[in-house]
């Protein structure tokens, strides 16, 4: 059996304070779409955000300050960690 990896929490420097998501199921399939949307709280300048997904595929990504978009200069997921079924 595999050592246990230790428990990893996220970077406290942007942190959520509200989550909206929407799933539409496809029961034939067994899989779903949806859309999440999550506020956060970001308390020093970044230059990158984590977040923590499982068999989840993310299609797009959009970033709001102040309730204005911003302009994504770079748009990378990295997939990492041992829950990162694609490595």
């Amino acid at each position: 059996m595999p050592d246990k990896k230790p428990f990893q929490r996220l970077p406290l420097d942007a942190c959520p304070v509200n989550y909206s998501i929407r799933l539409q199921p496809n029961l034939k399939s067994f899989t779903f779409d949806g859309l999440e949307d999550i506020q956060l709280k970001v308390k020093k300048s970044l230059t990158s955000i984590t977040l923590n997904c499982c068999d989840i595929d993310v299609k797009e990504a959009s970033y709001q300050a102040d309730g204005k978009p911003l302009l994504l200069l770079m748009w990378v997921i990295t997939f990492h960690g041992y829950f990162d079924r694609r490595s």
